[in-house]
């Protein structure tokens, strides 16, 4: 399973004194294109493919806190995806250095066409890096977006 290492800096922290709400999203996605990148599809390459994800959902479930200057490890899973790539979601666990998960990212998207500003499949380099993503427990097959029924 993909993970990267992190430090909660103070940028992240709120007036609660521990990681704020958005913090969790942004390593999320840091920890996905990371990831990406590291299987050949850097940002040059989404640039040159003129497409980028569009998120749809985002759901965060908080179990601990993380504070200040704590390190943390971020994973990356698929829960869920279609055949041809078109829609997946995504899950991030993070986890502190006691071991205990301090929150999960459920994320579902769609790869947008950057110029037509539509949803559509990923390159095939896109679609065989986010294939190399480990299935999580449970791993669902969602219906491509040909399929899904658009809302009157």
């Amino acid at each position: 399973m993909y993970a990267r290492d992190y430090e909660v800096g103070w940028g992240d922290v709120d007036a609660n004194r521990h990681m704020r709400s958005p913090a969790y999203l942004d390593y999320a996605a840091q920890t996905r294109f990371a990831f990406l990148a590291q299987h050949g599809f850097t940002p040059e390459a989404f640039a040159a493919a003129a497409i980028g994800p569009a998120i749809l959902h985002d759901e965060v479930s908080y179990r601990r806190e993380l504070r200040f200057l704590e390190t943390f490890n971020v994973d990356f899973q698929v829960a869920a995806q279609s055949e041809d790539g078109s829609r997946t979601i995504l899950l991030n666990r993070f986890i502190r250095e006691d071991g205990k998960v301090a929150a999960e990212v459920k994320s579902l998207f769609v790869w947008l066409d950057l110029n037509t500003r539509r949803p559509v499949a990923p390159p095939p380099a896109l679609l065989a890096a986010m294939n190399a993503v480990d299935k999580a427990e449970g791993f669902q097959v969602l219906e491509p977006l040909s399929s899904v029924k658009k809302a009157a």
